[in-house]
């Protein structure tokens, strides 16, 4: 944590000398690919992620149906645990709840002590009758419940969900996400322990 605004004022600017290089580097490959590649003389900036798309599509050449086949959801999923497990010292684990929908599972977060520290409902494909998009929300926040009836004052464990669109499995296999899907689940999933985890 910074002491002072100075510090990271410091921190931004050599931050920004170091990566300055990398950038002017980048936006010269950029430009002469669009001029080579593209036919556009000049590069301006509402054309910058366009042409970014064509370089990598040109660089890489590969499909987003090639790539599923190494992020089978599954496996996306246990990655996505065990990297919030290590990062947070948490345990990750399938739990019983009532769910609006057959393909939506519950899960616990646990503390080394498994001692519940939360719990998030995940809904990943799309439905007909369900609403577009990706995001994360709170279906309940942890707060401290007031004693009562001789009972002590207790903790409200916060529960989150998280729901996405992506096409669900087919034929008995494991759904298969892209890369972009990857990354949003990542995004989403990333809101939740803020949530889950804020005491």
């Amino acid at each position: 944590m910074a002491d002072k605004p100075s510090q990271v004022i410091d921190f931004l600017e050599d931050l920004s000398a170091k990566a300055m290089p990398f950038g002017r580097a980048d936006m010269a490959e950029l430009t002469a690919f669009a001029k080579t590649e593209l036919g556009l003389d000049a590069l301006q900036s509402w054309d910058v992620a366009w042409a970014s798309e064509k370089l990598r599509q040109h660089r890489y050449a590969f499909s987003d149906q090639e790539v599923k086949q190494y992020f089978p959801e599954p496996v996306v999923l246990s990655g996505m645990f065990q990297v919030v497990e290590r990062i947070y010292g948490i345990r990750v684990e399938p739990a019983e709840a009532e769910v609006w929908h057959p393909q939506v599972r519950y899960f616990r977060i646990a503390d080394a002590d498994n001692a519940t520290i939360g719990h998030f409902y995940i809904d990943l494909y799309a439905r007909q009758t369900k609403r577009g998009g990706a995001w994360m929300d709170e279906a309940r926040s942890r707060r401290k419940l007031a004693a009562a009836s001789g009972r002590p004052s207790t903790i409200q464990t916060p529960v989150a969900y998280l729901v996405c669109n992506f096409t669900p499995p087919a034929g008995g296999k494991p759904a298969l996400l892209t890369h972009d899907e990857v990354t949003t689940l990542f995004h989403e999933f990333g809101h939740g322990p803020h949530h889950l985890l804020t005491r």
